[in-house]
């Protein structure tokens, strides 16, 4: 299962490395209220997004999910996970690919209520298309590991930024 992404709701297939999974109605209703919610800037992603813990703590062991809201053209470039991650599309649009170095011609287009789960130790990324919302499951602690070190956030360094 290393080498295989598992997406919601169509059947299609990207570098024959993809499987496609139907997403349920009762999935799409039970999702978490945001009205309380308190979103803050993710430290282990690019800037730009914000971030909400929802279930579970993503630093410790466990299954947890956050969920991350991404303004348009967002992008996070190829990484992996020691284990699963399911990234469900609460609103917006989502291209995800998988490989390295990104091929934006080569990824899956995922709407509101699809959902795609990249394998443990397989290479992803993703791109938001307008302002989008996702939910991330994994078993934690969150950890994520980028192809490309230039990717990684970077914390500023005093004096040059605080």
């Amino acid at each position: 299962m290393k080498d295989r992404m598992l997406i919601g709701r169509w059947s299609c297939s990207l570098a024959a490395s993809m499987v496609l999974l139907p997403a349920s109605a009762a999935a799409a209703q039970s999702r978490p209220d945001t009205t309380r919610i308190k979103w803050s800037l993710p430290t282990t992603l690019p800037a730009g997004a914000l971030a909400a813990g929802y279930k579970g703590n993503p630093n410790l062991p466990g299954r947890a999910t956050f969920l991350l809201s991404m303004p348009n053209g967002y992008r996070v470039g190829p990484h992996t996970h020691p284990g699963f991650e399911l990234i469900k599309v609460r609103k917006g649009t989502l291209l995800v690919g998988m490989g390295s170095p990104p091929d934006s011609s080569a990824t899956m287009i995922l709407n509101a209520g699809d959902s795609v789960v990249a394998a443990e130790g397989m290479p992803h990324f993703w791109i938001a298309k307008g302002k989008t919302e996702i939910s991330l499951t994994f078993d934690g602690p969150y950890t994520i590991t980028y192809l490309n070190a230039d990717d990684a956030p970077r914390r500023k360094n005093f004096p040059f930024g605080y």
